[in-house]
């Protein structure tokens, strides 16, 4: 088996020299770490990653919580997992994924030493938030992914895709609106709230011409839309695929026309959606980018030991599931 000593001997240098150009521990001059790197290869070498470890005092573990991990979050979840994977494995890192950790879990994990890492990744702060505070108390870096307002995040900018997906709804001459936020506990909903009131203060909305519905777990929301469709609502924001879905069954049933009838954007996106006709306005998140800027995130904690925050845009697909609408019309479903 060929050793690090096998590697030093043939490139003419130290031990410590092919560490550090392995390793980017330290800076090594670019000549000789080329000449390292083209030895190790010659020789096949693949670092002893156990021994690597005790040696610097560092596993190249990044340990990534999920939240709430079912079905209709797996996709993004797979798209973030993607763009960290792939960064780590470009720098020797490797990943460790817990889903849905209980306190008692993640205590008898890493914090007693059976899961060592090196900076943590975590999904959605929440409201007794011991997956912080147990990183926190083992001086470890680490990024929420979603907006945090004690610690660094990453997050997608809800305020300003809100906004946007509303405006399109008045540009086709809406002025009655009704929104399908998500629970009120979640700061994204928050972000969310303000995106829309910023929308109709724009464009001198009042708010109570509108409608807002902080969707609450096992909330029965078909029948929120049921009364939102009897006082007059033919423009609808919806939150989550689930509404989107309960908003196409609603209008099927009553022979009401996507794009026509009924205006419907979606603040996310799903693929189950793709073959709908009329095509749905909807947004998609680079969850891969994310990913990637989480890792980014977490070597700026590192060097200067701040908190830092990054917004990622939105992109809006145009989709067919708009009507446009003339004066009066709004008034007329409303009577």
């Amino acid at each position: 088996m060929v050793t690090i000593r096998d590697v030093a001997k043939h490139a003419g240098v130290s031990v410590a020299t092919v560490s550090n150009a392995l390793t980017e521990n330290r800076s090594v001059n670019a000549e000789t770490k080329k000449k390292v790197l083209r030895v190790a290869r010659e020789l096949n070498y693949s670092p002893n990653v156990m021994a690597s470890s005790m040696v610097t005092k560092k596993t190249n573990i990044i340990g990534v919580f999920l939240y709430n991990f079912v079905e209709k979050n797996f996709l993004p979840y797979s798209e973030f997992l993607k763009g960290v994977t792939q960064k780590c494995q470009s720098s020797g890192q490797r990943v460790l994924v817990y889903t849905d950790v209980t306190e008692q879990q993640l205590r008898a994990g890493f914090v007693m030493g059976q899961e060592p890492m090196d900076a943590g990744i975590i999904f959605f702060p929440q409201e007794d938030e011991f997956r912080a505070n147990d990183l926190k108390s083992a001086c470890l870096p680490f990024v929420f992914v979603g907006r945090s307002k004690e610690f660094s995040f990453v997050d997608c900018e809800n305020k300003k895709l809100t906004r946007n997906l509303a405006q399109k709804l008045i540009s086709a001459g809406h002025r009655r609106i009704c929104f399908f936020n998500s629970d009120k506990n979640w700061a994204l909903t928050q972000d969310r709230h303000d995106g829309f009131l910023q929308a109709l203060a724009e464009n001198g909305i009042a708010l109570r011409d509108c409608a807002e519905y902080f969707l609450e777990k096992n909330q029965d929301a078909c029948k929120d839309l049921e009364d939102a469709f009897a006082a007059g609502f033919r423009a609808f924001m919806a939150e989550s695929p689930n509404m989107v879905r309960c908003i196409l069954k609603f209008c099927a049933a009553r022979g009401l026309r996507i794009g026509q009838d009924v205006s419907l954007v979606f603040l996310g996106y799903d693929p189950q959606f793709e073959w709908m006709t009329p095509s749905l306005t909807c947004a998609k998140l680079s969850y891969e980018k994310l990913g990637e800027k989480a890792l980014d995130l977490i070597e700026q904690i590192k060097e200067d030991k701040r908190t830092h925050c990054y917004f990622l845009d939105a992109e809006i697909l145009e989709g067919e599931s708009i009507a446009r609408i003339g004066a009066g019309e709004e008034s007329a479903a409303a009577g």
